[in-house]
């Protein structure tokens, strides 16, 4: 990586990858980005491996080929907001995952495919057969194995598989919303401890 860095002390303003070129026009930085503050008199080009995992403009120091955080403030409050966004990002996948598991019903003693797309399909294969005047149905399990019941009975499948569709919903926005509430990197370590 290329790093436009101030030569007083090595703030760090943009960062280019390596296959960029980098130009100045009359002593100012003209390319990738125009920057009419950046003189060549007083800014450098230097190289890096790799930069931080949170970076921006003006927030480190690149001194001797290190890093340093040369505004703590602003460096929190990315933290923050990057911690925030990973735990937003786990809670969804973990929820969205939650969401289509399989259920059982224990009343049959069967599993079925869950979500809100198996609750759907079920009831439309319910609607045909009614308006056909049939007084059964028949649904696949998770397994792929077809089995017949009444249409009360898959109807009360469908309902179930719909329902804990929904409560998990509810529970992964209750989260989000736990997540979004916190102010603090304290608080959201001190919850992001309580969703593991």
């Amino acid at each position: 990586m290329q790093l436009v860095c101030r030569k007083s002390d090595g703030l760090v303003k943009y960062a280019f990858k390596d296959s960029e070129v980098i130009r100045w026009e009359k002593g100012i930085l003209s390319f990738p980005v125009k920057a009419l503050d950046i003189k060549e008199n007083d800014y450098e080009i230097l190289v890096c491996e790799k930069l931080p995992d949170i970076f921006t403009g003006n927030l480190y120091n690149f001194v001797n080929g290190a890093f340093e955080i040369a505004n703590q403030e602003m460096y929190n409050d990315l933290l923050f907001q990057s911690e925030k966004e990973k735990l937003i990002t786990e809670i969804k996948l973990r929820y969205n995952n939650l969401a289509t598991a399989p259920v059982l019903i224990e009343s049959e003693n069967l599993t079925f495919n869950g979500g809100d797309a198996s609750a759907s399909a079920i009831n439309s294969s319910i609607s045909m057969d009614e308006m056909q005047g049939l007084t059964e149905t028949k649904i696949w399990d998770v397994s792929n194995v077809v089995h017949t019941f009444s249409i009360d009975v898959a109807k009360g499948i469908a309902f179930q598989i719909a329902n804990k569709y929904r409560e998990t919903m509810y529970e992964k926005q209750n989260k989000l919303t736990e997540i979004n509430n916190c102010v603090t990197i304290d608080e959201l370590e001190l919850l992001a401890e309580t969703l593991k």
